[in-house]
Formats: structure tokens, sequence, C-alpha cells
């Protein structure tokens, strides 16, 4: 398996690698300077006082004296090899000495000779010198190039060091972050790879608890196919017992609902009855009353029309007496004044005309007045218990009016509530019968379509739902593979199984039938 590689690595890739390209550079400059020759160090330069004679001579013996061959050469002198130094380090000058004037005479043979092997011995000390010099030179640079060299070594080991612990330190964090990144990874893993098995044993679980109900009701099925016809009998006997039972009951409801019915009416004119009965007892009491108001009207009447005759009967018998004493007074003093009598009784029989006729007015007024107050009191009496006893009659009308539409109203409502009850009752019977007439023929539908499927080779284990339209008449509308077997040999078997079952003998009922034209088996 590859391992995945971590981010951090791919950010800190281009850094690296200039890095490790500058330690490798480093690395090569330090060998190539470690390898190449130390720098031949300056000769030094000695200064000779001599005369230009003893020049000349010099130079003359050193025209005839043969030079050495190379070979002869000290083993001990190495050969410089040329460096290429970018820094050449400038030779050290030397400012000559003033010369001193040699005396005028001329040397000797003898200081010639001294001269020249003073000259030569001069020349060889400064050959050997030299030499020392080179070697003391080339044995401070090999010694300071070899501290030089280990420095640089140590320096390239101490920085190699650091760098390889860099590397490692980065190393060790990269393969922590990788740790961690691989430890998270299978930390998400086994989390997804529980949750696969956990998600896993719930669908085996699911898939065994629908296969166990799938078992379960292919063997309900098969059981029920096998008492087809049975239940089919039991079912139309029972359907016919409960109809004939529900006829029953709609008899003995309906002959319960009329003599409830005729009992609420006989109730219902029994209280209209006393109704009407007390309405008639307050009616003639009523009228009673303003008959026995009236009576009391009328003797209050007659009553007061006998105090009126009464008390005009004694005015008149107090006037007759009046006037009979008066006669008598007239009488009496007739003897006295015969002229005087005469004009009084002449005055007072004018006066007793008067009286007369002023009297009779009276009591004819008052006559008429009682006559048409009487009158006037029967009619408003009348009237009064008129209006009252319509008034009565009118209530008690409205009222019975009103009682006996409220009666109606419940009497319809509680039949419109019984009649919705008994229907909803009927439709939900109607309907669970239907339903349970359904599910008996759609499961002969299956157990049909399962006869008749011959299952193909590499058709075994697999499963498929089928979703079936039925025409009303029994024959297949449409038929659609909900979940497919996978296999279209199987597949084609389960389509062709389906037709070739068909037609379907539906229910006689046309809700069952309704819901007998939708199925939706499982081939296995």
């Amino acid at each position: 398996m590859k391992r995945p590689v971590p981010s951090s690595f791919k950010q800190n890739r281009l850094p690296l690698a200039i890095t490790l390209i500058l330690h490798a550079s480093l690395l090569g400059g330090l060998l190539y300077f470690g390898k190449s020759d130390p720098l031949i160090p300056p000769k030094p330069l000695q200064a000779i006082l001599v005369t230009p004679e003893q020049l000349q001579q010099m130079q003359d013996s050193a025209a005839s004296a043969t030079p050495l061959p190379s070979d002869e050469a000290p083993a001990t002198e190495p050969v410089a090899e040329p460096v290429d130094d970018p820094i050449a380090e400038p030779e050290p000058t030397v400012e000559p000495e003033p010369a001193v004037e040699p005396e005028p005479t001329g040397p000797t043979s003898e200081q010639l000779a001294a001269l020249k092997a003073a000259e030569l011995k001069a020349v060889a000390d400064q050959k050997k010198q030299q030499q020392e010099a080179q070697q003391k030179a080339r044995a401070e640079a090999q010694k300071k190039e070899a501290e030089e060299k280990a420095a640089k070594q140590k320096e390239m080991q101490e920085k190699t060091a650091e760098a390889k612990k860099q590397q490692q330190e980065l190393a060790a964090q990269k393969a922590a972050e990788a740790k961690q990144q691989q430890a998270k990874a299978e930390a998400e893993r086994k989390a997804e790879q529980a949750k696969a098995d956990t998600q896993a044993k719930r669908q085996a679980e699911l898939e065994a608890k629908r296969k166990a109900i799938q078992d379960a009701k292919l063997k309900a099925t098969e059981e029920k196919a096998d008492m087809k016809h049975k239940a089919e009998e039991e079912a139309k006997a029972k359907a016919a017992e409960d109809a004939k039972r529900k006829q029953q009951d709609a008899k003995q409801q309906e002959k319960q609902k009329a003599a409830e019915a005729k009992k609420r009416q006989v109730e219902d004119a029994k209280r209209q009855a006393e109704a009407e009965q007390k309405r008639k007892a307050e009616q003639d009491a009523k009228v009673k009353a303003a008959e026995e108001k009236k009576r009391q009207i009328a003797e209050d009447a007659k009553r007061k029309t006998e105090a009126d005759r009464k008390a005009k009967a004694d005015a008149e018998k107090a006037k007759a007496d009046a006037e009979k004493q008066r006669a008598q007074d007239a009488q009496a003093k007739a003897n006295a004044d015969a002229k005087r009598k005469a004009d009084v009784e002449a005055k007072a029989k004018a006066d007793s005309d008067a009286k007369k006729k002023a009297a009779s007015d009276a009591k004819a007024k008052a006559d008429a007045d009682a006559k048409r107050k009487a009158a006037d009191a029967k009619a408003k009496a009348d009237s009064e218990a008129k209006a009252k006893a319509a008034e009565d009659a009118k209530r008690k009308a409205d009222e019975g009016k009103a009682k006996a539409a409220e009666d109606a109203k419940r009497k319809a409502e509680e039949e419109a509530r019984n009649k919705a009850a008994d229907e909803a009752k009927a439709k939900a019977d109607a309907k669970a019968e239907a339903k349970k007439v359904a599910a008996v023929s759609t499961a002969g539908f299956q157990n049909r379509m399962k006869s008749a499927w011959r299952k193909p080779a590499g058709c075994d284990g697999n499963s498929a739902k089928a979703r079936i339209s039925l025409t009303p008449s029994g024959q297949v509308a449409s038929v659609v593979l909900t979940k497919s077997s996978g296999n279209d040999d199987c597949d084609a078997s389960i389509r062709a199984a389906i037709e070739q079952a068909a037609p379907y003998d539906m229910p006689d009922d046309p809700e069952a039938r309704k819901l007998a034209q939708r199925l939706e088996p499982t081939f296995k």
C-alpha cells in the first residue's frame, strides 16, 4: 500500500532542495581547495656590496661556469606547480643600500679567488637557505593546510552533522507528522470501517428481518393460497352473514329509531297537549278574570247609578220638604200681606220651575255621563282583555312554534348524526371488507405468478420487485420492475410469468377490485 505524502513535505520541498544544493556546492569547493598544493612563498633577496670590477668578474665566471643538470637537483627540492590563485601576494621589495666607493686599488688573484669562493659559497648558502626556507615554508604551508583542512573538515563535519541533525529533526518531524497523519488516517479508516461494519450489520439485520418478513409473508401467502377456495367461501359466507347481520342491525336500528321517534312524538304531543291545556287554562283564567273585572265594573257603575238616584231622591224629598215648609210659611204669611204673598208665590213658582228644570238637566247629564263612562270602561276592559288574550295567544303560539322548530331541528340533527355515523360505519366496514377481499385476491394473484414463473439458470439467490397495474377485467396494464435482479434473463422471465398468469380473477366488489388492481410482488 502506497504511503501518502504529508502535506508539510510538499510545502517544504523547494527550500529543502535549495539547502541540499548549497551544501553540495560547499562540500565540492572545500574538497577542491583541500586537494590543491599550497602557495609557494616568495624567495628572500640578499644584497651584496661589490665593486664594478668584481661584478664584471663574477659575470664572466658565471658565464664560463657549466650549469648543473636538472636531474642533479636535490631530491628534497620540490617542483612548484603553478597555482591559479586569484589573489597573488606582491613580492617584498628591498631598497638597495648606497654603494661604498671602493678603493682605487684592484684586487689580487687570491682576493679574486677568495671572492669567487665566497661568491660560490654565498650562492650555495643562498641556495641552501632558499631550500631550507622552501622546506620550512612548505612544512608550514602543509601544516597550515592540514590545520585549515582539519578546521574545514571539522567545520564541514559540524555543518554536515548540523545538516544531518536538521535533516534528522525534519525527518523526525515529518515522521511524527506522517505518523500522526497515518494515525489520524488509521483512526478515520477504523471509524469508517466501524461505521461501515455497523451499517453493514444493521443492513444485514434489516435484510434478515426483511427476508424473515418476506419469508413469513410468502409462507402466509402460500398458506392462504392453499386455503384460497375455503377462504373465498368463508369470506363470501361471512360477507353474506355480515350483510344479513348488517341488514338486521339496520332494520333493528330503524325499528328502534322509529320507536324512539314515535316515543318522542308522543312525548312531544303530550308536552304540547299539556302546554296547550295550560295555555287554555291560563287563557280561561284570564277571560274569567276579565269577566270578573267587567262584572265588578258593571256593579260599580250600578252602585254609582243607585247612589246617584238615591241622592237625587233625597234631594227631591228635601226640596219637597223645603217647598212644603215654604208653602206653609207663605200660607202663614199670606194672611199678612196678599200682594206680597202673590209676588212671593209667583217668584217662588218661578224659582221652583227653574230649579226643577236645572235638577232635571243635571239628572239627564249625570245619567248620560254614567252611561258613557260605563260604556268606555267596558270597551276599554274588553279591548285590554282581547289585546292581552291575543298577546298571550301569540306568545304561546310563538313559543309552541319555536319549541316545535327546535324539536324538529334537534330531531333532524340527531337523525343526520345517526345517519352519518351509520354511513361512516358502513363505509368503514365496506372499506375493511374490500381491503380484506383485495388482500386475498392479490395473494392469489402472486401465487399464480410464482407458479407460472420458470426460473432460468443463474437466477438463484437474486431477488426482484415489480409494480403491476391491472385492468378492471384482470388483464395486465403495465409492469415496472422497481428492483432488478441484476440478471436480464431473470427479469424477462418475471415479466413473462406475470403476462402468462393473466387474466386474473377480479373481485366483484368495486372497491375491492380497485384495490386489487395495484400490487407489488417480490420474486426470489
